[in-house]
């Protein structure tokens, strides 16, 4: 659908789905994104067909690097309103992955896939304020800080702060 220089971004399937069980159910990576509890094969399944379903409020792509096309990731807008012209981005990045500039460039391309196909107006991301590198690759991405709710998530046995990033078109 959308391709950069070091990855692309492909309609989810059910194989994308497998490996995003892998990695939800990551001890260290749970961390970054808030999960305290395991996801079963079951759950994932019924997961999965309910995503099929919400295709018009949410839109899930599968993040493949351009040379091998492994799957490296997941990046989707989530709430999307039509009415107000905004969406949530979240990402999520196989560990193997980090620090190579694909969370940037997903990040780059839902945005151009938000403004340019769905005419959205403004994209939010919201960040936990530990996970330093997520904070780093929206800012690459061109998103900018805009608040931090302070103590606003409960995570790994205390209250944290939450970044909230986002991206206005034509800014």
């Amino acid at each position: 659908m959308l391709s950069g220089s070091k990855i692309s971004l492909a309609t989810f399937e059910r194989e994308h789905a497998q490996k995003t069980l892998t990695w939800l159910n990551d001890t260290e990576l749970c961390k970054f994104l808030g999960r305290t509890e395991p996801i079963s094969q079951a759950e994932q399944e019924i997961w999965f067909e309910l995503l099929k379903g919400k295709k018009s409020e949410t839109l899930f792509f599968a993040i493949e690097t351009t040379d091998t096309k492994e799957h490296a990731g997941n990046v989707w807008l989530h709430g999307i309103d039509t009415k107000n012209a905004k969406a949530e981005v979240r990402i999520v990045l196989d560990p193997k992955h980090s620090g190579k500039g694909l969370g940037v460039e997903a990040l780059s391309l839902i945005k151009q896939y938000g403004f340019e196909w769905l005419n959205l107006h403004k994209l939010t991301g919201y960040v936990l304020s530990f996970n330093l590198p997520a904070q780093k690759a929206f800012e690459k991405a061109g998103y900018i800080c805009e608040a931090v709710l302070t103590e606003e998530r409960w995570s790994n046995g205390r209250y944290v702060d939450l970044h909230v990033f986002s991206s206005i078109r034509g800014r």
